[in-house]
């Protein structure tokens, strides 16, 4: 049986909450409501690790998925499938035993497969491994108009370009079946090498990812002035196969997140403290471990690789208080970096506002509709929400309208219909593809109204 009842929900950058209708989906005999759903506004909403506010809206239903299950697995195919609530840890930590894994995998190990297809979340090596949608085999789709519908791209290209990416717009999702990659080794050896000045991010990024590396990312300082401004360190790790494939019991697959990283608790009663002060000392000893770590390769564990820090996440995402922050993640064409870096160390000679964490991977690709796939460095900033965060957003968001970078939708709480117009070549495409699919609008959510769509 299904249970129901209402919850305040918010986005995990806490710009948005509202109380909402919730229901809870335990199996697919949950969804065959047609009297229930016919007309009637809703969304589906995995682990809420969303920064925007995607999986709910005011007087509209959120469904929520307690199946948390391995359907079937094959090793002889590569393949799984398991339900769409099915989170990404414990996916990886059931495949881990069996000597396979997923490839891409975003950062927290609580959100969930059917949110990873709705966001097409890239992991730590895109350029390399794509984004999740390069995992999906197939998935099974309810909509109330439509029923229980096998989407494949064999089966129907149209509606898995649709979905994945989508927001959740075409439905709510209830399997999937995921293709794997034989486990290497359950440890990489993770490198780091200092980078004094960003303008030679794109050539080393790309000197580094010809060695073929299975994790390639960056960190940056901006609060530095003169030639110091985003001073910082690559990080980039292979497979250690001479490591002993032997899980830790220390292994973070089995590790769940302190309650603090949940959306609708991260940052209660906590003080607001990244001014330019705490931030500043943190980027100091951030950068003290790091030069610490430039001697000598570590053996990490995979887990670990996928999940970093989760207990240092979690006090730095409450540290933001119950105001939270906000991110700007972009993809920035390679040829204009130089000029993104400059406008925005222009603006932040001008301006007060703390950079908390800046960091890059390198992205290759194009997507199709809103996936948040480009070629180029994807770039991302994070900061205390206020009036001057807010103006540094408006900034940028002409910035990339410019240079032609692709902003991500998911990460920005605020970005309006006009600039993903313009930033998204596919944007019309998508709105009468979904329009023509779901006429009556029936998946909504503060994020599609915000856009448009």
């Amino acid at each position: 049986m299904s249970t129901e009842s209402d919850k305040l929900l918010t986005s995990f950058d806490g710009g948005f909450k509202c109380k909402v209708p919730t229901k809870s989906i335990k199996t697919s005999a949950d969804l065959n409501l047609d009297k229930e759903f016919k007309n009637k506004h809703f969304i589906s909403r995995g682990a809420g690790m969303s920064f925007a506010p995607a999986s709910f809206r005011p007087d509209t239903l959120s469904l929520l998925s307690s199946a948390n299950s391995v359907i079937s697995f094959d090793k002889e195919t590569k393949m799984v499938e398991v339900d769409a609530g099915m989170s990404v840890g414990d996916l990886g930590h059931y495949l881990m035993d069996k000597g396979f894994y997923i490839k891409t995998v975003p950062g927290y190990p609580n959100i969930t497969i059917g949110g990873c297809i709705a966001t097409d979340a890239h992991g730590k090596n895109q350029l390399q491994d794509g984004t999740f949608q390069n995992l999906v085999e197939s998935f099974e789709l309810y909509h109330p108009e439509y029923g229980l519908q096998s989407v494949s791209r064999a089966s129907n290209q149209k509606l898995f370009d649709l979905t994945c990416g989508g927001f959740g717009l075409t439905g709510h999702m209830v399997s999937a079946k995921l293709r794997l990659s034989k486990l290497k080794s359950n440890y990489l050896n993770l490198h780091t090498e200092e980078l004094p000045d960003i303008y030679d991010l794109p050539m080393a990024l790309e000197r580094i990812n010809k060695r073929d590396c299975d994790m390639l990312l960056s960190w940056h300082n901006f609060l530095l002035n003169g030639k110091k401004f985003g001073h910082g360190f690559i990080q980039y790790g292979f497979f250690n196969k001479n490591k002993s494939s032997i899980q830790s019991q220390n292994d973070s697959f089995n590790q769940k997140p302190i309650p603090g990283l949940y959306p609708d608790s991260r940052g209660d009663g906590w003080p607001s403290v990244f001014s330019y002060v705490p931030t500043s000392l943190m980027n100091s000893l951030y950068t003290y471990l790091q030069k610490m770590s430039c001697a000598n390769p570590r053996a990490i564990p995979l887990s670990s690789c996928s999940f970093p820090s989760l207990k240092l996440r979690d006090l730095y995402f409450n540290a933001f208080g119950a105001n939270g922050f906000l991110e700007h993640q972009a993809v920035v064409p390679v040829f204009d970096f130089a000029e993104y870096i400059d406008r925005i160390k222009w603006w932040l000679n001008q301006n007060e506002l703390p950079i908390t964490i800046a960091s890059s991977k390198y992205f290759g690709g194009r997507g199709k509709y809103l996936q948040f796939r480009s070629s180029g460095i994807c770039f991302a900033m994070d900061f205390p929400r206020c009036k001057k965060a807010y103006e540094f957003l408006a900034y940028l968001d002409q910035v990339c309208i410019e240079l032609g970078c692709l902003p991500n939708i998911i990460k920005d709480s605020r970005i309006e219909a006009d600039c993903v117009s313009k930033t998204y070549r596919e944007y019309e495409l998508f709105r009468k593809a979904l329009r023509d699919y779901d006429p009556w609008r029936l998946c909504r959510s503060e994020l599609s109204d915000r856009l448009k769509l």
